[in-house]
C-alpha cells in the first residue's frame, strides 16, 4: 500500500473565466489526490511591471499517493489539459499550479524546489494559505504562515 502525504497547492489564474479556470482545476486535481480543504478565493494584482489582468487565487490541502516528481508532472498535466500554452514565468495565464508544501519535505532540485522558494513573499499565496495553515511555521524563515500574512497588502476576498 501507497503512503499517504498532505500536500498544499496554490492555484492562480488572470484569463478567460477565472473563477471556473481554478474550480476545473480543483475537480481535475480531485480525480488523483484527495482534495481536503479549498481556501477562500482572492483577487490580487500581477506582481509583473507590465499590464496584466488581475488573477484570481486559492491554496488547496490535498493528500496524495504521489512522489514530488510526479505530483508535479500531474499538476503540468492539468495546466495543459486547461489551456495552458505557455511554462514562461510571470506571464497571463488560464491556470498555474504550484506546490508549495509537500508533507514536511524540504526538496531542492532542478525541476522542483519545496517548499516553493518564494511563496512567503507573495501576499497571493499567503493570504489564502493562512486560511488553511495559519499556525504552521515555515520551514526555512522559522515563522509562522500567520505572522508571515500579517505583514502583506490586503488583497480582495472574492465573494460571490
Amino acid at each position: 500500500m501507497k503512503s499517504l502525504t498532505s500536500c498544499i497547492l496554490a492555484l492562480g489564474s488572470n484569463l478567460g473565466n477565472k473563477k471556473q479556470n481554478l474550480l476545473d482545476a480543483i475537480k481535475l486535481i480531485n480525480e488523483n489526490h484527495v482534495v481536503k480543504k479549498v481556501s477562500q478565493l482572492y483577487e490580487s494584482q500581477s506582481i509583473t511591471p507590465d499590464l496584466q489582468p488581475n488573477y484570481f487565487n486559492c491554496c488547496l490541502s490535498i493528500v496524495t499517493t504521489y512522489q514530488p516528481i510526479p505530483l508535479l508532472k500531474s499538476c503540468k498535466k492539468i495546466e495543459r489539459l486547461l489551456g495552458r500554452k505557455s511554462d514562461a514565468d510571470l506571464k497571463p495565464r488560464l491556470i498555474d499550479i504550484d506546490i508549495i508544501f509537500y508533507g514536511d519535505k524540504t526538496i531542492s532540485m532542478p525541476q522542483l524546489t519545496i517548499p516553493h522558494p518564494r511563496y512567503h513573499e507573495r501576499d497571493f499565496v499567503l493570504k489564502p494559505l493562512n486560511d488553511l495553515l495559519c499556525s504552521s511555521e515555515h520551514p526555512m524563515v522559522k515563522k509562522p504562515i500567520q505572522f508571515l500574512n500579517q505583514s502583506c497588502v490586503d488583497i480582495g476576498v472574492i465573494n460571490d
